[in-house]
């Protein structure tokens, strides 16, 4: 049977995908996944077919449109007119894509974001199941993406869930609207892409871990939550000599990084970055990641480093410092390390609250309250307080405990016979 992955955006939204597609081939599979040019080298690498889809999605954040949709977190509607300006020309080229992609295959399986790939299964009347890396459907039982320091009352949580699905649905509901005309599939009743998910019975698998966010009793039945699904390194990767040699030179770093994350003024952010951990008396490893960290020079006690596995580099650090993605919220915590989430939008203000409630760290620090000063503060709690490293292990304990893969492999099996 042959399978397409539909997915794309930031690493922390392919790499999942790509570390399911090995385990779904291992069972037997023939696997695709479509995603954008920038990570053709990730997927074909790992010996699965790529499917493209148009753009380079690093190129389109890191764009001054990019740029300020990144800066839009704290307000729904500055995300809503953003996120628009920057994707809007690119949804039906996408859409097109993944009708291409599609094209041969026997099941569908989606991230949320690429919904419209459920769509396209629908015209081919092929099934279809949503893999998610975060909460996407509505619930009393979990704080909202968007608010997770909203009142804890059910009616409230489940009212600002739709509110998040409007926000993001109707971005995309003209461009849905339209494929749907043109290839004679009814229209979606409104904005709400979960909803319409569960109301055609499409499966809906969550690859995170329950120890970060347990599954709610008030989901659908079909709906699950199977583990994280860690993409193996590279074999062909080494460390750079530089960075070891910095390792070596002294007491273990914080690691510093903000993933795609690109923010307004990068050069802007590295000096703040750097003022921050030498106030606070720490050796650093700064990850430029998609971050816009430039090139600049950098003290003694700061290394600068651009794409390095985390599974390698977070066991040498002493804590991490990042934007709360699920990726890198679940990677720091499987190397058992204290964590400060600095959270720029989406998801990001949601991880970084569970990292506080798990103990692993103190309260989020967002981008928009982020100073040297404040960040200097917080690394320094971070390091003098042992709880959060002892609570880290205990947390690190139970996910490396877990095989996210396999046991997704065996819930998108059911549905796939």
């Amino acid at each position: 049977m042959d399978l397409v992955l539909v997915t794309g955006g930031t690493r922390g939204d392919v790499d999942p995908f790509v570390a399911l597609g090995i385990g779904l081939r291992a069972a037997g599979y023939g696997v695709s996944v479509a995603t954008n040019e920038d990570f053709r080298e990730v997927v074909t690498s790992r010996g699965l077919e790529f499917r493209p889809l148009s753009g380079n999605f690093r190129a389109i954040i890191g764009s001054p449109e990019g740029r300020e949709w990144i800066e839009s977190g704290s307000s729904a509607g500055r995300y809503r007119k953003a996120a628009t300006k920057v994707f809007s020309s690119w949804w039906a080229r996408w859409m097109a894509d993944m009708d291409a992609a599609c094209r041969e295959g026997e099941r569908v399986l989606f991230h949320p974001i690429w919904c419209g790939a459920q769509y396209v299964a629908e015209k081919r009347a092929v099934p279809s199941v949503c893999i998610s890396p975060i909460p996407i459907l509505p619930t009393g039982h979990l704080p909202p993406l968007f608010a997770p320091g909203a009142p804890a009352w059910p009616w409230l949580r489940r009212w600002l869930w739709n509110q998040g699905q409007e926000v993001v649905g109707g971005m995309l509901l003209e461009t849905f609207q339209e494929y749907r005309r043109s290839v004679g599939l009814a229209p979606l009743p409104g904005p709400r892409v979960g909803d319409y998910m569960v109301a055609q019975g499409v499966p809906l698998v969550h690859v995170f871990s329950r120890v970060l966010t347990d599954r709610p009793p008030d989901w659908p039945e079909r709906t699950h939550v199977t583990g994280s699904c860690q993409l193996p390194r590279d074999p062909r990767w080494a460390p750079p000599r530089e960075l070891e040699a910095f390792l070596a030179a002294g007491p273990p770093p914080v690691y510093v990084g903000f993933g795609s994350m690109t923010g307004r003024d990068p050069a802007e952010l590295t000096a703040l970055v750097v003022d921050a951990v030498t106030r606070a008396g720490v050796r650093a490893v700064v990850g430029t990641g998609w971050g816009g960290i430039d090139g600049q020079a950098f003290p003694p006690h700061v290394h600068r480093v651009d794409d390095v596995p985390h599974d390698w580099l977070f066991p040498r650090v002493a804590a991490v410092v990042h934007h709360g993605g699920i990726g890198t919220t679940t990677a720091g915590l499987r190397a058992g390390k204290a964590t400060l989430v600095v959270p720029f939008f989406a998801d990001q203000p949601y991880w970084g609250q569970r990292v506080e409630e798990l103990g692993v760290g103190p309260a989020a620090l967002p981008k928009n309250k982020l100073t040297a000063a404040r960040l200097a503060e917080r690394i320094g709690r971070l390091l003098a307080e042992p709880r959060y490293a002892e609570a880290a292990r205990r947390v690190q304990a139970s996910l490396l405990a877990e095989d996210g893969v396999a046991r997704a492999v065996e819930v998108i099996g059911r549905y796939l016979s």
